[in-house]
């Protein structure tokens, strides 16, 4: 099981994606509560920052995650989450790791570098 971070930690973090169970603690609630909601597309706008949701895995970036506790509005588009399982249909087929992928999408979506 992954450690809860406190803020402070996730501030410090280089990790580009965050995990249910690292960022649970800081929001006081479980894991499984974070990890139910982002699979819902209905749910997952009730939680107020943008999650990446695939299969069984649940991401959350980090960036995107620190400007929702600092009180910046974000709009989690469930389209996002369309085009990332897609690309990453398309990249597994072709051999690459989708995670990976999935990394260099939301810090491009998530990080400003696509207008």
């Amino acid at each position: 099981m992954t450690k809860k971070l406190t803020l402070e930690e996730i501030r410090e973090t280089s990790k580009s994606m965050l995990t249910p169970d690292e960022v649970s603690g800081v929001l006081g609630c479980a894991p499984q509560m974070i990890r139910v909601r982002a699979r819902d597309p209905e749910l997952r706008k009730t939680l107020g920052f943008p999650v990446m949701a695939v299969g069984s895995r649940v991401k959350i970036p980090t960036k995107a995650f620190l400007r929702f506790l600092d009180g910046d509005e974000f709009a989690v588009e469930t389209n996002v989450d369309k085009l990332a399982k897609k690309i990453c249909g398309e990249i597994e087929s072709s051999g690459q790791r989708a995670e990976e992928v999935l990394i260099r999408l939301s810090e491009m979506i998530y990080d400003g570098g696509i207008n």
